[in-house]
Parts: C-alpha cells; sequence; structure tokens
C-alpha cells in the first residue's frame, strides 16, 4: 500500500507562483503554475518566514481543509469555504498537481502567504496543502500537535508512529506518514521537495485509501 500512496502523493512541478521572487528562481524546478500574490515590496514570502518561523500557518489551513472539512461533499464538488480569501483553480492549474486524476483546487490566501489546496478524487482519495518556501520551516511540532488534538477529538485512537518512507520516483523529497486507525484506516502524510537552491515545497496529506470509485456522473 506505500508504494500506491507515494504514487498518488509523487512530486508535481509545482512551482506556485505565490512569491513572485521564489517563483522564478531555478529553472529546472518544473513548470510554473500562476497564482494569487502578495502586493508590496520586497519578497512576501521571505517575510512571512520571519512573521511565522515555527511554520503554525501551515498546520492551520491543513487542520481547517484536509482535518476539519475533507472528505465533505462540497468541499469535494469544488466549493470554496465561505469566509475564506480562496479562489478556484483553472483546470489547467489543477492538472498541474494531479496529472491525470479527477479532483478540484483552490489557492487560499493568509497574511503569511497563498497556498495551493488540492482535493483528489478516488480512488487516491486525499486532501493536500502545498506552499513553497526558501527552506524547511519549524513547522513538524505544530503539525504534530494539530494531528493529536484531531484524533482525540474525534474519537480515533492514539495515532501510529510516524515512518520514514523513500520515495523512489524523486530522490529530492523526504516523506513520513502515519496511519490513523479507525473503521476506514487513513494516512496521513508530509512531504519535503526540495524544487532548487532557493526552494521548498512542503506538503501536508490526508489520504483515504481504497475507497470505491462512484459513478462517470458522481466523480466524488
Amino acid at each position: 500500500m506505500t508504494a500506491a500512496l507515494l504514487a498518488a502523493c509523487a512530486p508535481q512541478p509545482s512551482d506556485v507562483a505565490g512569491d513572485p521572487v521564489l517563483s522564478k528562481a531555478g529553472s529546472g524546478a518544473g513548470a510554473v503554475v500562476s497564482g494569487p500574490v502578495s502586493s508590496g515590496g520586497g519578497s512576501p514570502l521571505l517575510q512571512a518566514m520571519r512573521q511565522d518561523p515555527d511554520g503554525t500557518d501551515i498546520a492551520t489551513v491543513f487542520r481547517m481543509f484536509c482535518l476539519e472539512r475533507f472528505p465533505a461533499r462540497n468541499l469535494m464538488a469544488g466549493e470554496m469555504p465561505p469566509g475564506t480569501s480562496s479562489a478556484a483553480m483553472s483546470p489547467q492549474q489543477v492538472r498541474q498537481y494531479l496529472r491525470d486524476d479527477p479532483g478540484v483546487g483552490w489557492w487560499y490566501q493568509t497574511p503569511f502567504g497563498t497556498y495551493a489546496v488540492t482535493v483528489e478524487a478516488p480512488p487516491f482519495f486525499a486532501c493536500a496543502v502545498r506552499r513553497n518556501y526558501p527552506s524547511v520551516p519549524g513547522y513538524n511540532a505544530v503539525y504534530q500537535e494539530a494531528l493529536r488534538r484531531w484524533v482525540e477529538a474525534e474519537g480515533r485512537g492514539p495515532l501510529r508512529s510516524e515512518m520514514g518512507l523513500a520515495p523512489a520516483s524523486n530522490q529530492n523529497t523526504l516523506a513520513y506518514a502515519r496511519q490513523v486507525p479507525g473503521p476506514r484506516p487513513e494516512v496521513l502524510m508530509r512531504l519535503e521537495t526540495q524544487l532548487s537552491a532557493r526552494q521548498v515545497e512542503v506538503r501536508l496529506v490526508r489520504q483515504i485509501p481504497n475507497t470505491p470509485v462512484r459513478g462517470a456522473t458522481q466523480p466524488f
């Protein structure tokens, strides 16, 4: 099952232009996907790193979309959460992340930066939050605490220990996964991909494997 999960979450050419400086860094990092950017001088993303050094923001966005809302039908149908600063991705932008798999996506803006949020349809049934950084932020402690609180509130029992994985498709990626117990076992993953010398993608994923595929008229 691990191989299938990594195949579904294999790093994509996702140089999200959430920062006008970093989106131009390193032509070998893949195709640039245009998205909303913050106005103002300097580098918004580098400024955000100084304001959010422990990575609280990405953990909060992941909790809001992927833990609290996924897999609600309205989210999977592409309905943006009310009261949020989000804009739907174009079909071409969604394909940059999900390749040929069906799904939807948004650009989500916070005071700290722009996030790419995607929901992938079964059988790779997953919600993911991505953001590019100049280096890996210290997000893991806040992320792990968010997971612990979520499983406790859901009554799912203790999380299993996190395992390091070795994606064969990309040696520049560090991947970690832990299983969530319950009637429908789930997998929570975090992936750190070195896109270029100045750009790292952090991706947080919640996946519900082996979800049956609905009819063609009901992809979700």
